[in-house]
C-alpha cells in the first residue's frame, strides 16, 4: 500500500455518495480509504458503512465530535502509509487523480506536498470555474510573500506523513490548512502544484472557507514572515494590538483588503448556490473595494 486517503466527515450525506464513488473509481488501487466520523448525526455513518462491506479499502472510523482538525491529526496517525492523500466529502476524484499524483512525486522526490489544479463546481456537480493558482516557493520566500505558496486547493493535496509529523501536523487555528503549509515552507520543506485539473472541489454555502477568513487569515501569512526572519510568532491578540498602531490609512486599506475577499469569497459560494442577488451584492462590494484584484480573480 503506497497511499492512505484522509477524508473526515461530519454530517456530510449532502454529498457524500459523489464524493465516496469517485474514490473507489480510481484507476490507481493500491490505497486505503481512511474515512474519520467526527460524530455525525445524520445518516452519513448508514452510507459509509454499506460502501465498507462492499470494499474491504475503506477503513471507517468512528469518534466523538471533536472538530475537523483533531479528526485530521487523528488520522494521519492511524494512516498505514507514507503518502497521504487529503480529501473532503463534498468533492470529487478525477478517476486518475492518485495514478497522476503518485507519478508525479516519484519525479519529484524532493516535494513533501504536492497539490494540483481543480475545477470548480457547483451544489449540482455543473463546473463553473477554476482554480489554478501556481506554487513557487522559491519566488515567495526570497520576496517574502507567502501567498505565492499558501494558494493551495487542500483536498488536492497528497503530502508526506514523516514531514507532516515533523512540524507536529495540524494545529488547532482557522485556515488549519494554510498555517500547516506555512510552517512546512518554513522548516525546509517543498510544495510543488501539479498543472493538471485532478479534482472537482464544490462550492457552497457552508463551505469551511467561508466561515474561517477573517483577520486570522492575515495573521498566519504574517508570521510566516515573521519565522523567515528569524522572529518569533505572535499570537492573534499581539497581532491585533501591532495592526492598531499602524497609521490610520494603513488600517483602513487592510480593512478594505479583508472586507473585499471575503465578500468575493462569499459570492462565489452564493452563485455556486444560484443565489444570484446576493452574489451580485456580495461581488459589487469586492469590485468597489479592490477592483483590479476582483477582475483578475473573476477572470
Amino acid at each position: 500500500m503506497q497511499i492512505s486517503i484522509l477524508m473526515p466527515v461530519y454530517n456530510g450525506v449532502r454529498f457524500l455518495r459523489e464524493a465516496v464513488e469517485s474514490v473507489l473509481a480510481q484507476t490507481y488501487g493500491d490505497f486505503e480509504f481512511l474515512v474519520m466520523d467526527d460524530g455525525s448525526t445524520d445518516t452519513s455513518i448508514a452510507i459509509l458503512e454499506s460502501y465498507a462491506k462492499t470494499d474491504s479499502r475503506i477503513v471507517l472510523v468512528r469518534r466523538p465530535h471533536m472538530g475537523l482538525v483533531a479528526s485530521l491529526n487523528a488520522g494521519i496517525a492511524a494512516a498505514r502509509a507514507e503518502l497521504i492523500a487529503r480529501f473532503d466529502a463534498d468533492d470529487r476524484m478525477a478517476p486518475n487523480r492518485l495514478e497522476r499524483q503518485v507519478a508525479y512525486l516519484r519525479d519529484h522526490p524532493e516535494l513533501s506536498v504536492v497539490c494540483s489544479y481543480a475545477n470548480l463546481i457547483d451544489v449540482n456537480g455543473n463546473r463553473i470555474g477554476r482554480s489554478a493558482h501556481p506554487v513557487d516557493v522559491i519566488r515567495g520566500m526570497k520576496q517574502c510573500k507567502p501567498p505565492l505558496f499558501l494558494e493551495i486547493v487542500h483536498p488536492s493535496v497528497i503530502m508526506r506523513k514523516t514531514a507532516v509529523n515533523s512540524v507536529g501536523g495540524y494545529r488547532q487555528v482557522p485556515l488549519e490548512d494554510r498555517d500547516l503549509w506555512g510552517r512546512l515552507v518554513t522548516a525546509g520543506h517543498l510544495i510543488g502544484c501539479q498543472p493538471e485539473y485532478l479534482m472537482d472541489y464544490r462550492l457552497h454555502g457552508s463551505s469551511k472557507t467561508v466561515q474561517d477568513w477573517d483577520r486570522q487569515g492575515e495573521l498566519i501569512d504574517f508570521n510566516i514572515i515573521r519565522r523567515l526572519k528569524h522572529e518569533p510568532e505572535l499570537s492573534y491578540e499581539e497581532y491585533l494590538l501591532l495592526q492598531r498602531k499602524q497609521p490610520l490609512i494603513q488600517r483602513l486599506r487592510d480593512q478594505a483588503k479583508g472586507v473585499a475577499m471575503l465578500a468575493y469569497k462569499n459570492a462565489t459560494r452564493h452563485y455556486a448556490e444560484r443565489r444570484l442577488l446576493q452574489c451580485g451584492l456580495l461581488l459589487s462590494c469586492s469590485l468597489l473595494l479592490r477592483p483590479w484584484w476582483t477582475i483578475n480573480r473573476i477572470r
